[in-house]
């Protein structure tokens, strides 16, 4: 059974934020892993104790935020991807007409949503060409220098080391378009559920900025200063237990090992 177009663009704006939340949150702690051991002397003595653990895991997490990315500038239109949720915004305005606002916020926002609706904004066919020409934009990025590392080391799966893959491009543009998506999923959620005009809001994106800001004025919303902070948190935290007993430290992981395989 078909859906009716709202409902299916609620759908693909729900699958759209978990796709960007996965894809920063694989490529931010990825980054900062790199970010944090170089910057500390302790923490990088730490992981090159388990050397081949982190490569692993730094591989994974690359891995995942390029196949995520791949997925969300998919241009088939029956994938999930962001030219699938524009196309169904442009191509039924209805959807954020004040008549439909009103319909999804009468029930949470009863009193208030009179309020709402004498400011809420609809949108034009200008404000969804600017989200197409932004997505075009960033698509073709991708495809320039990012697309080849996912198909040639990833889809195809040839057996190459990607340790590097990050470090030999230039991922500044990467962080930019991460940023990108994570501001339009948040303009269009704030459109289409509360009838706001879209903005794309500043943000920082560089991972080693981000690291430089005193971690007391780092915010928690956003995903890239989040989840650096909680992945700087946890290496400092291996870093500590490590300097003060590391021959201590391996036992407990080898027996905590032992033991997990006798549950089993």
């Amino acid at each position: 059974m078909a859906l009716d177009p709202e409902t299916e663009f609620r759908s693909e704006l729900q699958v759209f934020a978990s796709e960007v939340e996965e894809a920063m949150q694989s490529f931010y702690a990825e980054q900062a892993i790199h970010n944090v051991a170089r910057d500390s002397r302790s923490v990088y003595d730490a992981l090159n104790r388990n050397a081949a653990f982190w490569k692993i895991t730094s591989r994974a997490l690359q891995a995942n935020a390029l196949i995520v990315i791949g997925r969300i500038f998919d241009k088939d239109s029956r994938t999930h991807g962001i030219r699938r949720l524009l196309n169904l915004a442009a191509n039924h305005p209805e959807i954020f007409s004040k008549a439909a606002l009103e319909k999804r916020k009468r029930p949470q926002a009863g009193q208030w949503t009179d309020e709402l609706m004498r400011t809420a904004y609809v949108p034009t066919k200008r404000d969804f060409s600017r989200f197409q020409g932004h997505a075009d934009t960033q698509r073709a990025i991708y495809n320039g220098q990012y697309k080849v590392l996912r198909d040639k080391f990833f889809a195809r799966k040839e057996r190459r080391d990607m340790t590097g893959a990050f470090s030999s491009a230039d991922i500044r543009p990467l962080e930019r378009l991460l940023i990108f998506l994570s501001r339009l999923q948040d303009a269009l959620w704030h459109l289409f559920w509360k009838g706001i005009k879209p903005v794309f809001r500043r943000a920082r994106y560089s991972g080693r900025s981000i690291l430089k800001v005193p971690e007391g004025s780092r915010r928690s919303g956003p995903t890239q200063e989040w989840i650096t902070t909680e992945t700087e948190k946890f290496l400092n935290y291996v870093s500590t237990c490590y300097d003060a007993d590391p021959e201590r430290l391996s036992k407990g992981f080898s027996e905590q090992l032992r033991n997990s395989s006798r549950a089993k």
